[in-house]
């Protein structure tokens, strides 16, 4: 919603850094520069990447945003009008945002892909992680890996319609906050789609696809199976509860990260410990 890529602050930072500024955004036309170190918004210092995610997740299109910045050894003070990213574009295919109204009375964000061919289509239903991350493919990062990398190359290459949903209290879908948003309001807001894009004209309804990728390889599942789906996709699933779910997830964490065996398995079992009371 800043037109910005950051790099958020390291342990024992109290900063974060401009990895990219979005050409032509707001961003941009304010000044920012790859390089410049933030230093708060809207007079909060914040600290961590936890409470940038958050924050910035609160923020509004068409509101003002104070950075306080050190550029090149100065201080300085810009001011910039939040705004939505900027619009992605893909030569040959017509990139259509809409919104469509979940049984809470929501407004969610729809993002569909469409090959400038005539006739009907067929759709893929992307289901996204459980991260309150944007659905939107920036001009920056986001192209090089997972799930936006493999969503670019459908939307670019698969000659099919690609249908998005943003989740609740996420970038400007109306909701609580994203972090709040519980498994039935995010089903809800896919199953709006679903029914927005039944309704469409340019849609072969007997030819929808459900894409789920992690927390979505759950979701996926449950509407293929109510909507009749003439195919799913599923990758980074999951066959366990959360609990033990979780505990494998932090095992391949530590071991990945370089811990021994030993250490790592008196670490898990701190975890056991602490999602058994979490959870």
């Amino acid at each position: 919603i800043l037109d910005l890529v950051i790099n958020y602050p390291q342990a024992g930072q109290s900063f974060s850094t401009v990895r990219s500024v979005q050409p032509g955004g707001n961003a941009a036309a304010a000044g920012l520069q790859s390089g410049d170190t933030i230093l708060s918004v809207n007079g909060i210092q914040l600290t961590n990447d936890i409470q940038y995610r958050n924050y910035l997740r609160s923020l509004r299109p068409g509101k003002n945003a104070t950075l306080v910045l050190r550029k090149a050894g100065m201080v300085k003070t810009l001011s910039l009008l939040t705004n939505n990213r900027i619009p992605e574009q893909y030569p040959g295919i017509e990139v259509i945002y809409d919104q469509v109204k979940t049984p809470k009375g929501y407004s969610v964000r729809t993002i569909l892909t469409k090959p400038a061919t005539s006739g009907k289509l067929p759709v893929i239903v992307f289901m996204q992680s459980l991260s309150c991350n944007s659905i939107e493919i920036n001009a920056d990062s986001n192209r090089r890996g997972g799930d936006t990398r493999v969503l670019a190359a459908l939307i670019e290459h698969s000659g099919y319609m690609v249908a998005r949903t943003e989740k609740p209290g996420m970038g400007d879908s109306e909701g609580n906050d994203c972090a709040d948003c519980s498994f039935t309001d995010e089903v809800a807001a896919h199953e709006a789609t679903i029914r927005y894009l039944k309704k469409r004209n340019d849609v072969d309804t007997n030819r929808i696809y459900f894409f789920g990728s992690s927390m979505g390889a759950a979701i996926a599942p449950l509407l293929a199976h109510q909507h009749n789906a003439a195919g799913l996709i599923v990758t980074g699933g999951f066959i366990k509860n959360w609990y033990e779910h979780m505990l494998e997830f932090e095992r391949r964490r530590l071991l990945l990260s370089g811990n021994a065996p030993g250490d790592a398995n008196k670490t898990v079992a701190d975890f056991a410990l602490f999602y058994t009371e979490y959870l």
